[in-house]
């Protein structure tokens, strides 16, 4: 018997499939949901895209993922990073995971035969080899409810990690990007941002904190390099 899908299905689709027309307008031609990689300097809207690139270029590059035959972008939204492995770093076939209509429907109407997007969620995947690297790209955040006990987080967290760790090859790799709460001073204006996010733009989700993850990896994967990007 086919597994559940993801408890949180309908909160992700009550978020993403409002209408690609809509995401368009918030996030550009890009449509990335994450912040770019600026240079000093940069700022203006035209320098924006090649923020973005120079972002996923740097995961790329983390994951070893240059040439790689077959790599899997769990959370994949409008299919952005998949594209860019296909198209500008050699990857034969990227496959996309997301609980998102909408977000298959954009990425489908590129034709892309080397990009294959499915709505999947990534404790159902089952795929017909192993993956060389596997991109989390701010998608994190909708895996583990806010309302689970602080010991069931990590369990869950742990799961995704087993996961992944079963779909790699020996020796490939994890790149996440993610948003963090690592106990910040509690002014009024961290408090109202925190209250907003998890409110309204990530309802019933949770930010992990790093201790959770890390604390997940453990005897599953060698965590090799963090990176705190404040905003």
């Amino acid at each position: 018997q086919p597994r559940a899908v993801s408890p949180d299905v309908e909160a992700i689709r009550h978020h993403y499939e409002v209408g690609n027309d809509f995401y368009r307008l918030i996030l550009g031609p890009m449509m990335m949901y994450s912040g770019g990689y600026w240079l000093e300097g940069e700022g203006d809207v035209e320098a924006h895209d090649v923020a973005q690139e120079r972002k996923l270029d740097a995961f790329v590059e983390l994951a070893r993922a240059e040439g790689a035959s077959r790599v899997l972008d769990i959370g994949c939204g409008w299919g952005t990073m998949m594209r860019r492995l296909v198209d500008v770093h050699g990857v034969d076939t990227a496959v996309g995971l997301t609980l998102s209509r909408t977000q298959v429907a954009w990425i489908s109407s590129f034709g892309n035969p080397a990009v294959d997007v499915r709505v999947e969620s990534w404790d159902a995947h089952e795929p017909t080899a192993p993956y060389e690297a596997i991109f989390i790209i701010n998608a994190l955040e909708h895996f583990v409810r806010s309302d689970l006990p602080p010991r069931e987080k990590v369990k869950q967290y742990r799961r995704l990690f087993r996961r992944c760790r079963d779909m790699l090859e020996p020796q490939g790799r994890v790149v996440i990007h993610s948003m963090t709460i690592d106990n910040p001073p509690l002014d009024r204006k961290i408090l109202s941002d925190l209250r907003f996010l998890l409110d309204e733009e990530f309802e019933g989700c949770h930010v992990p904190h790093l201790d959770e993850l890390v604390g997940a990896t453990q005897g599953l994967f060698e965590v090799l390099e963090i990176r705190n990007e404040p905003d």
